[in-house]
């Protein structure tokens, strides 16, 4: 890992903004300070004095990290309970460089209790704040909405930091129950997500538009299902008739994936669109790659052209969710990806190879201005490589 407090990232072929509008950036370099953008231009414009360490993108694109909305981890980098150790380097070298929790499912004996999932929220939060799985930022510790849970009870997760919810409705049985915990949530600032389409488990509860409709959460979950899909009427629903951000999800219904973005497009709603992995769970593959597969997809077979796919996994969520990562912005934390074409893909470059479905290769991640050791081996490869080099002179 390059540890270094300004970073330069030069010879870009193109900067991707993250934003859903604006979608490439005027430029060539990104400059990083402390972690945080400080500068994106061409070289000629930029100040690139005492810069530690220099990046050659060698024409390749540069991206904000992207953001899995939906993951269910246990603690640290492991999930036992699904299979799944030490799979988080992978999903980082996918270009997926922050995730966050819709409830830690996967402890092993997680407990039901009012006391223990508060517990588990509170520890969840703190350990993902201390520890970077692979290098991911998780936003841990989704709350799973108790219905014994009390008002002192959000007060005291408040306290702790605990800021999101475990999906609404996929461990519970009516509406009844949820509505009066949502309120809380709310009350004490907290991001409701709520699961919709098919049972998540077998004593839960099958959420139709209607029930979303009513609740109103911050986050319409898996949209596309989990592990089922609502009624395409319901989904149509949500997208005409609701403005809720939506979220769809590899582990869900792919096709009704795919349908879901072209409703969205067709209705000038796709700043409302997020990408979520659902994984790992027994519904969903590992998805270490998830997140860039499901943008190639979105792009390829739902006519988004890539920057703008792009973005509905990084500036989108972050304007959703207040996150400062997500764009390639002065300001914001410097986590990104430098990718291109895969070997062999017909695409020029990384977005045109994801307009004709080829998943990028990714050459660089970078964390909080970081650059990141990569694996042993990267899949895809990337067609071209980076060279990083110490120190440069603006002369």
């Amino acid at each position: 890992m390059w540890c270094a407090v300004r970073v330069a990232i030069v010879n870009a072929g193109r900067i991707i903004s993250g934003d859903v509008t604006l979608g490439v950036v005027e430029g060539n370099a990104v400059v990083v300070e402390d972690g945080r953008i400080a500068g994106v231009g061409f070289e000629g414009e930029l100040d690139l004095e005492e810069v530690d360490l220099v990046v050659d993108a060698n024409g390749m694109t540069v991206a904000p990290g992207l953001v899995d909305t939906h993951v269910h981890p246990a603690i640290g980098d492991w999930s036992p309970l699904f299979g799944a150790v030490g799979y988080w380097r992978s999903v980082l070298w996918s270009g997926t460089t922050t995730a966050v929790s819709q409830g830690e499912y996967g402890v092993q004996g997680r407990p039901t209790d009012p006391g223990g999932v508060k517990a588990l929220a509170i520890l969840a939060k703190k350990t993902f704040d201390r520890f970077k799985p692979g290098g991911v930022k998780v936003y841990g510790g989704a709350l799973i909405l108790h219905p014994e849970l009390t008002e002192g009870d959000f007060v005291e997760l408040k306290r702790e930091g605990v800021w999101i919810t475990a999906e609404v409705g996929a461990t519970h049985r009516s509406l009844e129950e949820v509505v009066p915990l949502v309120d809380l949530a709310r009350k004490h600032g907290m991001k409701v997500f709520m699961h919709v389409g098919g049972k998540s488990i077998p004593e839960s509860m099958t959420v139709t538009a209607e029930h979303v409709v009513q609740v109103k959460p911050d986050v319409v979950s898996h949209v596309n299902g989990g592990p089922t899909s609502p009624p395409i009427g319901d989904v149509e629903r949500l997208v005409k008739d609701t403005d809720l951000v939506l979220e769809v999800s590899y582990g869900g219904n792919l096709k009704v994936l795919v349908d879901a973005v072209r409703l969205a497009r067709a209705e000038d709603s796709l700043y409302r669109v997020v990408v979520g992995s659902d994984s790992p769970t027994e519904i969903a593959s590992l998805g270490t790659n998830a997140i860039i597969r499901a943008l190639t997809m979105i792009s390829s077979l739902g006519g988004v052209p890539a920057e703008q796919a792009v973005a509905l996994a990084t500036g989108n969520p972050a304007r959703a969710l207040g996150l400062r990562e997500g764009r390639v912005e002065v300001g914001c934390t410097a986590n990104l990806v430098v990718m291109d074409a895969p070997e062999g893909s017909v695409g020029g470059d990384a977005l045109k190879a994801m307009e004709v479905g080829d998943v990028p290769g990714i050459a660089l991640v970078m964390v909080e201005g970081r650059v990141m050791n990569p694996p042993p081996m990267v899949i895809p490869p990337p067609r071209r490589g980076v060279r990083v080099t110490a120190r440069r002179s603006s002369g």
